[in-house]
């Protein structure tokens, strides 16, 4: 599963799962990234690891936006299937991941839609930046 979510400065998102397994019958899949300048080049990008600073292994089917709201980079809002939690960067998916508690169920790809207040609300409760 992967998807696209456009960033700016002509920055592109690709989340995705990456399927691991050590003894081929029982697998993981954490979430991982890549940011590139084409959407078209992200086979060039390098890949990252989602690890948040709470240190939670957010998995399977990723859904990724970005909104302008959260300071001069905006937010980049990451959901999972395996966790109720929301993932925010402030850095254009450089340096450190928050994990951000959800009322929100979660579910398989779960789609994010980013109304403003609350995103304002979702970034006062966690703003370490």
């Amino acid at each position: 599963m992967t998807v696209v979510a456009g960033l700016p400065n002509n920055l592109w998102i690709l989340a995705f799962e990456y399927a691991i397994t050590t003894d081929g019958e029982n697998y993981t899949y954490p979430i991982h990234y890549k940011v590139a300048s084409d959407p078209e080049k992200f086979d060039e990008a390098k890949v990252q690891a989602l690890i948040p600073t709470s240190g939670v292994e957010p998995g399977a089917a990723p859904y990724v936006v970005w909104t302008p709201a959260g300071g001069k980079n905006g937010t980049i809002v990451v959901s999972s299937t395996t966790l109720n939690s929301v993932f925010i960067n402030q850095a254009l998916g450089q340096g450190n991941w928050t994990e951000v508690q959800s009322p929100a169920p979660r579910a398989y790809s779960r789609s994010i839609r980013i109304r403003k207040f609350a995103l304002e609300t979702l970034l006062s409760c966690c703003a370490d930046s």
